[in-house]
């Protein structure tokens, strides 16, 4: 873009140009009566010139100060209606940037890294706290498409037609009150850092909420009745009693060997011992998979993948010990049980989404630090889990002003 400017008469000798083609013809004398310039884009003047114009003007157009919002530091910040919402500030009113910027840029390979390689639902719960980027899934989906890693493993699978959800599913019960187990590796583990040191074999085992899609990781050593009672103690120490317990049979086990393939056959003394000490101590109940019906268990299964996901991408050739191993799939654990439970929209939403860690915790693993805004002890989790869901939708309808939009339309 160019913008030409006309000059005062007085001032037309400055620029006189003399000009001839040949050193044989008459020089001819011409004058520019105007000055032309190039223009750009400006965000820096364009955000001061509409902070000036809802200074100064703001009687005129009453409703401009309110929409153009801004914080001390001039930054321009999404406006809205949600004074009064128990959030902070930048989540009221979160900075806004521009989606060819090369900060969001870094701040989606920052955040992308943060989450272990993690998808752009997960991505964009987290940077739409402080930030908001318009056209954020496309951006994230482009810029996803260049990572290396993901790439790598990003391989779609066969599509599958989907069950009838079972009864475990679909209604309502305690998180872990009723979940379903499934081991996975083998994992290679250095007995320590020092020099010279073996390495072995290392699981994990996972449990999955049938209710609320909730993940528990515990390291194991190995795949006898000892370890899985010890990780089953763990589990039921920290989450609570499970009366329902659902697994395969072990014959698709991943790492399974032949040994583990006889353990878990179904005569053999391996279940029985575990399941009488599960009924007997903890009034826990293990149901099985019919033979050979891994979809049953797509729960589960699903589970492992992610797991995996995350820590091949992190991982990579390197040989952990035990203890960073354990802290490996805690902070995995923490990254599955902040996936938003529901999908996203295009719209601002400024409270967190519903995760697998609210009704927990009461909030979501993975968050960014910010002060409490209340100095109460919240007694009921759960009560907290449901007032935040509905609370975060209702934000959700309050943003749009949904009478401006409809008169715009007709």
């Amino acid at each position: 873009m160019y913008l030409q400017v006309r000059l005062h008469p007085d001032d037309w000798k400055l620029q006189s140009i003399l000009w001839r083609e040949d050193p044989n013809q008459e020089i001819d004398h011409y004058v520019l009566t105007t000055v032309t310039f190039v223009c750009g884009p400006s965000a820096f003047l364009a955000n001061r010139t509409l902070r000036r114009l809802a200074e100064d003007d703001g009687d005129k157009f009453p409703l401009a100060p309110p929409i153009i919002h801004n914080e001390m530091n001039g930054l321009l910040c999404v406006g809205g209606r949600l004074r009064y919402a128990n959030i902070s500030e930048n989540r009221k009113h979160p900075i806004i940037l521009p989606a060819t910027s090369r900060l969001v840029t870094l701040l989606i390979d920052y955040m992308h890294q943060k989450m272990f390689h993690g998808g752009i639902h997960l991505i964009a719960t987290h940077l739409r706290q402080l930030y908001w980027i318009p056209r954020l899934k496309v951006v994230l989906n482009a810029r996803l498409r260049r990572c290396i890693v993901c790439l790598r493993y990003g391989a779609e699978t066969a599509f599958q037609r989907m069950a009838d959800l079972p009864a475990a599913r679909v209604n309502q019960c305690r998180s872990f009150e009723e979940a379903g187990l499934d081991y996975a590796g083998p994992f290679p583990i250095k007995a320590s850092r020092h020099r010279g040191n073996y390495s072995y074999k290392g699981y994990f085992a996972i449990f999955v909420c049938m209710a609320t899609k909730a993940v528990h990781l515990e390291a194991v050593s190995s795949y006898d009745t000892k370890s899985f009672l010890a990780a089953f103690r763990r589990f039921i120490s920290r989450r609570g009693p499970c009366r329902h317990l659902y697994s395969d049979r072990g014959t698709n086990f991943v790492g399974a060997d032949a040994e583990l393939r006889r353990l878990h056959s179904q005569e053999s003394g391996f279940y029985k011992s575990i399941c009488a000490q599960l009924r007997d101590k903890h009034n826990t109940t293990w149901h099985f998979n019919p033979p050979s019906s891994p979809h049953f268990g797509g729960l589960w299964e699903s589970g492992v993948k992610s797991v995996k996901y995350h820590s091949k991408r992190m991982v990579g050739d390197d040989l952990f010990t035990f203890e960073e191993f354990s802290t490996l799939l805690a902070q995995i654990e923490a990254i599955l049980n902040s996936r938003p439970l529901t999908p996203l929209s295009d719209t601002f939403e400024p409270d967190a989404v519903l995760t697998p860690a609210h009704p927990l915790i009461g909030e979501s693993s993975v968050v960014i630090a910010e002060p409490p805004i209340t100095g109460k002890k919240i007694e009921l989790v759960g009560a907290m889990a449901t007032c935040d869901s509905d609370h975060t939708s209702l934000l959700g309808t309050l943003v749009q002003r949904v009478s401006t939009l409809l008169a715009e339309t007709k």
